[in-house]
């Protein structure tokens, strides 16, 4: 059995052995990739257990990232024997996650009074540093060392945004800003005149219309079978149903009943 914590580990390993062309872990320990990196291990740290000093017959992964399952990364790899691979890697009948188990492992070795790192360890390459593209503002804009604060106009900061309108990490650097930028860094930039407040547009409510409204231009009432006519297949009817009617829109609550008392009367 697995635990919680541990089952998200071994779930990205067969996700980077399936992304390597392997389907499961069982076929890939025994492929010729690992059993070659397996002989490289040996051959690098001596075929002797890391924690006991017992004769090592496996190899331990203290990570599963596809370097290390490629070979290309064998720092992460422990040449172990079975009694101390199994001990690792389960407690109290639950796998546990490679970390944890690689802990164990330096626990042990270090109660025999040996440094927990290994000689011959290969280094690990430096990242490649990221070519970060440097803004460099058009013609007349200038690029600030501090924020200006409350000195642009609105119109000089629209400049400093990309084709899309937005804003980016290059105009970001041109402006002094980090990334992300503070709160309310726009309104900041701004010269206080920029700031005021344009008066909203009171909109007037244009009042709705009422039973009064209701009927035609010309005085006639339609007929109960004209209402029904322009009923539609959904049990409504539409804006220019209603505009025939002499309904308006919207409709008030109630027309269908003043149109059907006022077809009632004219009814002989």
């Amino acid at each position: 059995m697995i635990r919680k914590k541990a089952v998200a580990c071994y779930a990205v390993r067969d996700a980077n052995l399936r992304s390597i062309g392997y389907l499961t872990y069982g076929y890939y320990c025994r492929c010729d990739l690992w059993i070659g990196i397996r002989a490289r291990v040996f051959e690098l740290y001596g075929k002797e257990c890391f924690a006991c000093g017992a004769p090592a017959e496996q190899v331990h992964h203290s990570d599963y990232s596809i370097q290390v399952l490629r070979g290309e990364d064998l720092s992460k790899l422990y040449p172990v024997c079975g009694d101390c691979h199994l001990w690792c890697e389960f407690d109290n009948g639950f796998k546990v996650s490679p970390r944890r188990a690689t802990d164990k492992l330096k626990k042990r070795r270090a109660s025999r009074g040996l440094s927990v790192e290994r000689e011959g360890t290969p280094t690990q390459a430096e990242p490649k540093k990221r070519n970060c593209r440097v803004f460099k503002p058009p013609p007349g804009l200038r690029a600030y060392q501090e924020p200006p604060w409350g000195q642009l106009t609105r119109a000089e900061l629209d400049l400093y945004r990309t084709k899309k309108g937005s804003w980016g990490r290059p105009a970001f650097a041109a402006l002094g800003l980090p990334n992300p930028p503070p709160k309310g860094w726009l309104r900041r930039l701004l010269r206080p005149e920029e700031n005021l407040a344009q008066p909203q547009k009171q909109r007037t409510a244009e009042p709705l219309p009422t039973l009064a409204d209701v009927g035609r231009e010309d005085g006639t009432w339609p007929t109960v079978e004209e209402i029904n006519a322009l009923e539609h297949g959904n049990g409504g009817w539409s804006r220019s149903a209603l505009a025939s009617l002499g309904v308006p829109w919207p409709p008030p609550k109630g027309w269908k009943r003043l149109l059907e008392s006022k077809a009632s009367r004219l009814t002989p």
